[in-house]
């Protein structure tokens, strides 16, 4: 449908033929500066269409498959500067690594043995190697993290604890500023977000009351502009929750900020990793962080980083972006992505332009116009 500029949308344009599209990547894999268009097929062969301006596409690549193909996620996986695949198989099927030659035409370069439900993909630097690594989210709970050795080569980690919560959809970010994934998953039934503990487990839970017995797509973005991650969970109503952060200096998340919190800064000191004593957030753990500690000492916030939910109409949703996919841009790796802080100029972006994506500190995932 195309956009006349003022938000009107004129009738469709057809083009291909497919089984069931189960999922969409919008990117430039020729480099030629137009939106490309990746069709995830399920029971069909994968295809890529080329924009050559004006709404033409021409179908470019097809893949040799007819997969059970339910998602994929795009990336620099080998590090060459143009955009790859993961596309991820369900019913046991191998999931598929295509390596782009530059100009659209993809190699199959593995085949990768997982789970037998797979729903969903996202983009995380698990590792903290610099590259992309890939999370495959399953409805029977068996999801998945293949890592990444640089070189688009995946290896399966099977010893990360996963939350064992069946998801069709996933997100990822920091919801507690503290540089560690914490993962936002959807079921059938409601979603529900899991905190990473920094050390390769999540071991809290905060699930969403939507008041419904299903609920639709769910989104991130920092809704109130106080710096963090909200979510957004769609159904017969958009329901947007709102972060409330802990108070500065409770660096353990316990709710108060006590002796505890000064062991977590002493043993984190000098980190740029494990940043959770990060209190200033400069992406280092140093001495301003202390005295962050020692001037909130004994503070107990009323609220520990529980979610708000607000209804509202679709008119009143704030123009905000929500997509279901991450796909990085080319010559965006997750170590010069990670080195920017979020500024008001990005979170002004991730507030006004929406369907766009992109990648920034310390593997926060946020959205943005490109």
């Amino acid at each position: 449908m195309l956009n006349s500029g003022f938000a009107q949308f004129g009738a469709p344009r057809l083009f291909g033929s497919v089984d069931v599209a189960r999922d969409v990547i919008v990117q430039d894999f020729n480099s030629d500066g137009r939106n490309d268009i990746f069709i995830v097929n399920q029971g069909m062969q994968n295809e890529l269409w080329t924009s050559s301006g004006n709404l033409t596409l021409t179908r470019s690549f097809r893949d040799d498959f007819t997969d059970e193909s339910v998602a994929a996620v795009s990336g620099d996986f080998d590090g060459d500067g143009d955009l790859d695949l993961f596309v991820a198989n369900h019913g046991g099927q191998p999931h598929r690594i295509w390596l782009n030659d530059g100009s659209g035409q993809f190699l199959l370069s593995q085949t990768l043995n997982g789970g037998t439900h797979a729903t969903a993909t996202g983009v995380i630097d698990w590792d903290w190697d610099g590259d992309l690594d890939v999370l495959v989210v399953a409805d029977d709970a068996q999801h998945e993290l293949w890592i990444n050795d640089g070189d688009g080569s995946f290896e399966q980690n099977t010893t990360v604890s996963l939350p064992a919560v069946p998801a069709i959809d996933v997100e990822i970010l920091d919801a507690t500023a503290d540089g560690t994934y914490d993962l936002l998953l959807r079921g059938t039934r409601g979603a529900a977000l899991a905190y990473s503990d920094g050390q390769g487990s999540y071991d809290r839970f905060v699930l969403f009351d939507t008041g419904a017995t299903t609920v639709g797509p769910i989104g991130i973005g920092d809704f109130n502009r106080d710096g963090d991650w909200d979510v957004l969970i769609a159904g017969q109503q958009l329901h947007v929750f709102e972060n409330m952060r802990a108070v500065l200096g409770d660096y353990n998340f316990d709710g108060t900020v006590d002796a505890a919190d000064y062991t977590v800064w002493k043993d984190s000191f000098g980190e740029h990793q494990n940043l959770s004593a990060d209190g200033n957030q400069n992406g280092v753990v140093d001495s301003a962080d202390y005295t962050i500690w020692k001037d909130h000492f004994g503070t107990q916030p009323t609220v520990l980083q529980s979610l708000n939910a607000t209804s509202l109409s679709a008119t009143s949703l704030p123009r905000v972006t929500s997509k279901r996919r991450i796909n990085a841009t080319p010559g965006s790796t997750a170590s010069s992505l990670r080195a920017s802080l979020v500024d008001e100029a990005l979170i002004e972006l991730c507030q006004t332009q929406a369907l766009r994506q992109g990648l920034t500190k310390r593997g926060r995932l946020i959205f943005f116009g490109q």
